[in-house]
This record gives C-alpha cells, structure tokens and sequence, in this order.
C-alpha cells in the first residue's frame, strides 16, 4: 500500500494530473509557497471598480480558421491548425499578447461567493514582445488569460456552436496525446474565428494578477474574468467528463482549488454599459489631482500592475511616504524606522518629488537592403540598430560570425556586411536580439551607395 502511494505521488506531481487521493494540494515549488496563486474566489461585494480600457483584438481574431483538438490527458485543448498565424489582443494596460491555445476546466476553477459554474473556459495569450509562449512564460509580464464561464442546462436554451464541433470530435480521441482536426468527420467542416469563443459583450470584466493553475504555477498572468456567462448541454459535459486520463481513467473533474487572495486587488471595470457614472459626481471636489509615480509614471494606485513593482514602492517611501502608507497592500510594507528618520522624510508636495526628465523620442526603425559591389558581388546594409541601445561592433562581430563573411561598421548607425543576407536578417535579428519585432524591419530593396 505504502509503494502504490508513493508512486501515485510520483504520476501525480510530476504528471500534475487532477488527483483522486492527494490532488492539487500535493504540487510543491512555487504552487505551495507562492503568494499570488490561481483560481481564487471572487467576493462580488468587495471588488473594487475602476475605469479600465476596453478590450481590443487584431483583425486576424475575426477570421474564420482550423483547429485541432486535443486531449492532453488532463484537459482538452484547441490550437490553431496555421501554426504562422498571430492573432492577437490589445489589454490596453498591459499591451498585446498572441493567442496559443484554449482549453477547459469542469467544474469552473474560478469561484463566485464561493460558487462555481459547471464548465470554465481558458484563452491562454502571451505577450507579443517575447516573440513566443515559451520565452514569455517566464517573464513577469509574459502571460494572459481570458476566462469564460459557461452553467449546464437541459433545455433549449443557446448553447455556442463550437461545442457541437468538440463533442463530435471526442470519440476520435480515446487516448491522452491523441490530436485530431475539429470537425474531422462532419462534411460541413466549420471553421470558427477566435471571437465566436468569447462572450458577445466584453466590456464587462474581472482582472487581477494571478498565476498559472497547473504546474509550474508561475506568477506572471494577467486575468480577465468575463462576467457574461453561456450554457452547455448535458451531452458536451458528459463527453468531457469521459475523456481519459493519463491512468486511463475518466477524467471526472480538472479544477484546482481556490487560493488565499494575500491582499491582492480585484478589479472590475466600469463602463457606460454597466454603470460608469458620466459626469461631474456629487460629493467629489474638482479638479481631481492624479498623482504619478516617478518611476513607472503610472497613477500610483497602479503601480502593482508594473513588472518593477518594487522600485515603485521604493520611489514612493522615498517621495511620498503618506500616499505609500495608502498603496501598498497589507503586510507587504518593511518595518519602518522611528524618530529622527521620520522627521527626515519628505513630505508630500515638497522638493522630494523628482520629475523624471522626458527622454527625446527616437523612431525605432531598421532598414536593410542591397547595394552592388563590382559586376557580380552585392553586400548587405543594416541601418537603425542603435536605435534599439544595440552596441554596433557586437552586433557587426555577431553577423560577422553568423555568416561567416567580412562585417564591419562603416557609419554611425551603419553596418555592412559581405554578400546577399537581407532576406536572412527578418529571422536573424528578432532570434538574436527578441526586443525587435519583426514589424520594426524595413526591407528597402536595392540601393546604390
């Protein structure tokens, strides 16, 4: 009994499977120990509300594409079948991130006053800027999750047609790891944009700062919980609820429980839709006066959304201690000192408050094109790296070797480099330096020098 204990630990921490016997309370690493752990319950009374910007996508979340569905052996997943294609959305405060794949949880992970839906639904995004899910998954911004929340009923009540599609395509997948096209058998072969998955309204939502809810746990995901629900049939959850398992049983639930909130802030933006006051409110003397921090200049009540969250509150005590005292959440202020250091600090309005100087805009750009040498010969320039704080001899000696060909800086901001590579630099440079988008690139074709 003592073995088969020890190696269900074993499949259950390293598999992170959903558990019977020890189930999600077994995860150790930053899953036990971490302060800032998903799902949570929200407490719909408590949350506060704020004007927040309205969820924007790109063009391409609207075109009707493929997908594969999967069964991972603890959920089922859907990804696109264009593994080029980069839709992405525009959180407004915390910029754009890409979408990598969508998948389920029954019952709901996310509880409201303590109750949950039947079925909740993950939109999994990554922050554009890191170019990909893998490098962004340890990033401090690197992550976004969309959640959607959907309640069981028997009726005929409107129920999203994509489930019909997933519950048609679950007899296909018998065994965990198994993946197979949406739809792969029906002869209407639905295609579906990634908006057909998201609520007809999203102006009204939830965020907050939180984790991932399956191994490794990681503390870098910005949550925005959608408050219009949907419905699913019986037939869908009974399908989900028989998918296998990596022990090859049913997978009868796939939730975590809650987690301890640990004093953080839970949002909920207002709007004109669902009651954003517009103009002038009783009992407010205007004009109101924001106050910025001087180090992410940000409004200070959301500096905890800035990556550098603690040089925020480190500006703050040295600037402004009385609004410091305000912002900053419960139990994550140090001991202060008394006495002679209080009588020190600078108060608010006083000589303390640094401005921080505005630097001069560059337009970060950079051209590459062709340039004849002799009949036969061409060299490639590069133009506009030092736009990006990049050193030039690294990056000529970097070209140098990466095309094993004479590379040298012949400008201030120019490099030249032996033969034909302009077609080569559009993956080189964002693969080497990952802060240049590939959008930053301009192909200038051919030019004489």
């Amino acid at each position: 009994m003592i073995n088969t204990f020890k190696n269900y630990y074993y499949y259950c921490y390293y598999q992170f499977d959903y558990c019977i016997y020890l189930h999600a309370d077994s995860w150790g690493g930053i899953c036990k120990i971490g302060d800032k752990q998903s799902p949570i319950n929200i407490k719909l009374g408590e949350i506060q509300s704020r004007f927040l910007p309205e969820i924007c996508h790109h063009d391409e979340y609207e075109i009707k594409q493929k997908f594969m569905i999967k069964n991972t052996g603890h959920t089922v997943q859907l990804a696109l079948q264009n593994k080029s294609a980069k839709p992405f959305i525009h959180l407004g405060y915390g910029g754009k991130y890409v979408f990598e794949q969508l998948h389920f949880h029954w019952d709901a992970e996310h509880e409201f006053d303590g109750k949950r839906a039947d079925l909740e639904m993950h939109m999994v995004h990554y922050n554009k800027k890191y170019n990909s899910f893998s490098k962004a998954l340890t990033e401090p911004d690197g992550l976004a999750v969309l959640a959607v929340f959907f309640d069981r009923t028997e009726s005929k009540k409107p129920i999203k047609n994509f489930f019909n599609s997933i519950t048609d395509s679950l007899q296909y997948l018998e065994k965990p790891n198994e993946y197979v096209p949406l739809d792969k058998e029906s002869k209407s072969k639905n295609l579906y944009a990634l908006t057909d998955f998201l609520p007809d309204d999203v102006s009204s939502y939830i965020i907050y700062n939180g984790s991932l809810t399956t191994p490794p746990c990681h503390e870098n995901v910005q949550w925005v919980i959608f408050l219009n629900r949907y419905y699913v049939s019986d037939s869908t959850l009974k399908s989900l609820r028989t998918t296998k398992g990596e022990d090859g049983n049913n997978i009868e639930s796939n939730y975590r429980p809650v987690q301890k909130l640990n004093g953080r802030n839970v949002f909920h933006r207002l709007s004109e839709k669902n009651g954003f006051p517009l103009g002038p409110l009783p009992g407010v003397v205007y004009p109101v006066n924001v106050v910025y921090c001087g180090n992410c200049t940000l409004p200070i009540e959301y500096c905890e959304y800035y990556p550098e969250y603690e040089k925020c509150k480190q500006w703050l005590e040295k600037n402004l201690p009385n609004e410091f005292e305000k912002v900053v959440k419960v139990g994550d202020k140090e001991e202060e000192g008394g006495g002679e250091e209080e009588k020190k600090r600078q108060k608010r309005g006083g000589k303390g408050i640094v401005k921080p100087k505005k630097k001069e805009e560059v337009n970060k750009k950079i051209c590459v094109s062709r340039a004849p040498r002799g009949k036969k010969k061409s060299v490639t320039v590069v133009v506009g790296l030092s736009t990006f704080d990049i050193d030039l001899k690294v990056a000529s000696k970097f070209f140098g070797t990466k095309f094993a060909c004479g590379s040298s800086v012949t400008g201030d901001d120019e490099i030249v480099i032996q033969g034909d590579v302009k077609d080569d630099l559009f993956d080189v440079i964002p693969e080497k330096w990952p802060e240049i988008d590939v959008d930053f690139i301009e192909d200038l074709g051919d030019l004489k020098r």
